[in-house]
């Protein structure tokens, strides 16, 4: 470590480990290369930062830790080449990861046992975890194809852990330690750090674990909701044409799909649009949705336009002409307060309102 003042030192001692994280993650980092971090809160547009090594984030991190009182903060899970956090400008691959959102079972406490990671964080929710296995040797991935082996290993660490498939693409970007989850107002704390604690790509023998695997086989498709089948063959008519693009694009946020495929995707659908929506049009649809967070849009979103109410989940569509004060859920009150019955499903984790296009979101 190069000479500091005391005031680096200071920050250096505060901020342990979440730079402990970071040296461990990313040990080499190359002249072309940045460490992405991201900065993104529901209602603001998304904030990248990116860095060419540990010493400039020494130097900002004031700027970014005062930011978390405010925002999400991430990283991304690969260094970028250049500054960008697409797919495309991942060269290397340092470590494997799986974000899991649901408590370990015996067959996954053993599987960490023989392969114990590197680094352990506990996101800030309970039960959720990040897992990482640090590389001896960085995995090249300059191509698609090599880009897939190497998801490939994060998919079966995924399934094996019954972890957030969706979660294993490169430009993955996870919590570091020391920065707040806004879901709960909690820390993201490092709990296990072991920087000599690494793996080649050949000592995880999946072939072991098989059965296992094929118990919980990789589900790579999944039937499209009735509405969305019909609306990406016959389009829309005007009137609605804004709101079911937002609509597609939060279905396609929350099915992990990348952002820069999305966009395609959406703006091609626009075009079956009656009139086509525009492509500028669509991209503000489009930006509205994946500027939130994986999961606080969740698995159901309502708009309200003046007295119709649209209920959207991952299969369903249902219109309900239902009208209540908006001061009825937005308030405190709202876990206890005697909803709708449609309202009051406890598989609902999270409501969007979209009122004049001004979104509010409520946990539940």
């Amino acid at each position: 470590m190069k000479n500091m003042n005391s005031e680096e030192r200071l920050k250096e001692e505060s901020y342990k480990d979440f730079f402990l994280f970071i040296q461990t993650l990313f040990p080499v980092i190359e002249p072309e290369e940045r460490i992405e971090l991201r900065f993104i809160k529901m209602g603001l547009e998304p904030r990248q930062r990116f860095y060419p090594d540990i010493e400039s984030i020494r130097r900002d991190c004031k700027h970014i830790f005062s930011m978390k009182e405010i925002y999400n903060i991430y990283i991304g899970c690969c260094l970028r080449m250049g500054e960008s956090g697409r797919k495309e400008n991942i060269y290397n691959m340092s470590c494997l990861w799986v974000d899991k959102d649901n408590e370990l079972n015996q067959e996954e406490e053993k599987f960490l046992k023989e392969y114990s990671p590197t680094i352990e964080i506990d996101s800030g929710t309970f039960g959720h975890k990040h897992f990482f296995w640090c590389l001896k040797n960085y995995v090249f991935v300059e191509c698609e194809s090599k880009r897939m082996k190497a998801e490939a290993y994060n998919k079966k660490l995924a399934k094996i852990l019954n972890a957030d498939e969706k979660a294993t693409d490169l430009a993955r970007i996870l919590r570091p330690p020391q920065t707040l989850n806004h879901k709960g107002k909690t820390e993201v704390k490092l709990v296990k750090c072991e920087p000599s604690r690494k793996y080649n790509l050949e000592d995880f023998n999946f072939s072991k674990w098989g059965s296992f695997l094929e118990n919980k086989k990789i589900q790579t498709t999944q039937p499209k909701a009735p509405w969305i089948t019909s609306f990406l063959k016959d389009g829309i008519g005007e009137g609605q044409r804004n709101d079911t693009i937002f609509k597609y694009a939060c279905y396609l946020r929350n099915k992990g799909i990348s952002a820069d495929i999305a966009l395609e995707q959406i703006k091609l659908a626009a075009k079956k649009c009656d009139p086509p929506l525009g492509g500028e049009e669509a991209a503000r649809c489009f930006q509205s949705a994946y500027s939130y967070e994986q999961g606080e849009i969740g698995s159901l979103s309502i708009v309200v336009d003046n007295m119709s109410l649209t209920v959207v989940a991952d299969k369903i569509l249902i219109n309900v002409n239902y009208y209540f004060p908006l001061t009825t859920i937005i308030s405190p009150e709202t876990r206890t307060k005697k909803l709708p019955p449609f309202l009051s499903l406890p598989v609902f984790s999270c409501i969007i309102f979209s009122v004049r296009r001004t979104l509010v979101i409520i946990d539940f």
